[in-house]
């Protein structure tokens, strides 16, 4: 996957494909790593936010996970609404008791 990227390491796409692809195989840091780069070079991509959000929740880190899905939601994306919403449901914000 290191050659899709290869020489321009700033080609977000590329990098959000590579995240995906790290996610499936099961390689989560490597998966976060190439998320976390797409999201320093565009920070308001929607895509990467969704993405890194869900590698998250699915590794039961609900504050990284809260994190990105607000940020989404911060941009008007419905998944980052009900993205908030559960986590929430899975983890409430400390001093919400």
């Amino acid at each position: 996957l290191e050659g899709s990227v290869g020489e321009n390491a700033a080609y977000v796409p590329a990098l959000i494909n590579s995240g995906i692809a790290y996610a499936e195989m099961g390689r989560f840091e490597e998966a976060a790593r190439s998320l976390e780069k797409a999201l320093l070079l565009e920070p308001a991509s929607k895509l990467a936010l969704f993405n890194i959000a869900l590698l998250y929740e699915k590794q039961s880190m609900f504050e990284e996970a809260r994190e990105h899905y607000m940020k989404l939601k911060q941009l008007g994306d419905p998944q980052g609404f009900a993205g908030v919403e559960r986590m929430e449901m899975a983890s409430p914000p400390a001093g919400s008791n």
